[in-house]
């Protein structure tokens, strides 16, 4: 199962480990990359999106519900 992490925030503080991605002041960030979490192997990794891309999106979370 994968977690899939969209936008955030783009600025001083940046906290990423294979548990967690913490981001603190600054700007949102554009939704043209997403940050997919593999909850099996434990592993994060970065996909560049396509198509008509939202816009930029700031301050907000994603959730695994399982």
């Amino acid at each position: 199962m994968n977690a899939y992490c969209l936008g955030g925030r783009n600025g001083n503080e940046i906290i990423f480990d294979t548990k967690s991605l913490n981001i603190g002041q600054g700007t949102a960030l554009t939704l043209s990359e997403v940050y997919i979490y593999d909850t099996i192997n434990d592993n994060w990794e970065t996909k560049v999106t396509s198509g008509k891309i939202p816009s930029n999106r700031g301050a907000f979370t994603t959730i695994l519900g399982m």
